[in-house]
């Protein structure tokens, strides 16, 4: 795992699993893409998730079930300083983010995916889109995983 650039992580891992997990991830020096479908994040401390989160330049994490306390911490980490470039983060709960730093991130993104993303309407793709100038098709699709 010391050189890995490329994480992908599948199944249910039991919470001290998880968090040695994300504590090799924030050592790794060259991670570039990390990928977790489906695997529940909501007992890791938010710290310990964006930390790890901010390294990427990938980052897919559908249904991850993270809590509100997590998706403000990643967010705020994100707009604080990011190397993001793609965020799949469709059927997660966002609507605790604010929206001003919601809509900077995803707009900083060269692509986001936010499908079946639960969030005020006023941080829905196009509204996000539109308060940063831009039209929707650039930066938002649907992804299936």
């Amino acid at each position: 795992l010391q050189r890995a650039e490329k994480i992908m992580v599948k199944g249910e891992w039991k919470n001290k699993e998880l968090v040695n997990l994300f504590q090799a991830i924030v050592r790794l020096q060259n991670i570039s893409y990390l990928c977790m479908p489906r695997v529940n994040l909501s007992s890791l401390e938010p710290e310990l998730l964006t930390k790890a989160v901010r390294k990427v330049k990938e980052l897919i994490m559908f249904d991850c079930q993270i809590t509100g306390k997590q998706a403000i911490a990643m967010f705020e980490g994100f707009s604080v300083s990011s190397n993001l470039v793609i965020l799949a983060i469709g059927t997660n709960m966002l609507d605790k983010v604010d929206k001003d730093t919601l809509a900077a991130v995803v707009n900083s993104c060269k692509i986001a995916y936010m499908t079946e993303t639960r969030c005020h309407p006023s941080r829905s793709p196009i509204c996000l889109a539109r308060q940063a100038g831009r039209p929707c098709w650039k930066h938002y699709g649907s992804a299936r995983h």
